[in-house]
């Protein structure tokens, strides 16, 4: 990959709010980690974001029938979005279901490596490693 290349595309996709990140592994709180075969992702669309995760983790309190996991789509508040040293850049907002309130922590390179943190009201914490979608 040609990381220089990547940076400009990076910067431009975060700043329109406009990207997707393919999770490759997940990190449950207890537990070893699992690395993912299928199309998992976090897409954000400017106030939107689309959660396609897996959840490996303990559930408090869980509606009746299992409930959706990380698979739902909301709208992303209090979104904030810094830029690091070395290329990284910061993103944090929340999102409420009728299922759970989650409060994502995304940390995204200019190499388009990420991570997604997320933690929940009624769920163990879970975060996952990835790479933004070109």
């Amino acid at each position: 990959k040609d990381t220089k290349k990547q940076a400009p595309d990076v910067e431009n996709r975060l700043a329109g709010r406009e990207y997707r990140i393919d999770a490759l592994c997940a990190y449950p709180m207890s537990g070893p980690s699992v690395m993912l075969s299928a199309q998992y992702s976090l897409r954000m669309a400017k106030d939107s974001v689309y959660v396609y995760l897996p959840y490996y983790g303990r559930a408090y309190s869980q509606p009746y029938g299992g409930g959706e996991g990380l698979i739902f789509r909301g709208k992303a508040e209090a979104y904030t979005q810094k830029a690091q040293k070395k290329g990284r850049y910061d993103i944090s907002f929340s999102v409420r279901t009728q299922e759970d309130s989650y409060a994502f922590r995304l940390s995204v390179f200019k190499t388009g490596e990420a991570s997604i943190s997320v933690t929940m009201d009624r769920k163990q914490p879970i975060s996952f490693t990835g790479n933004m979608a070109f």
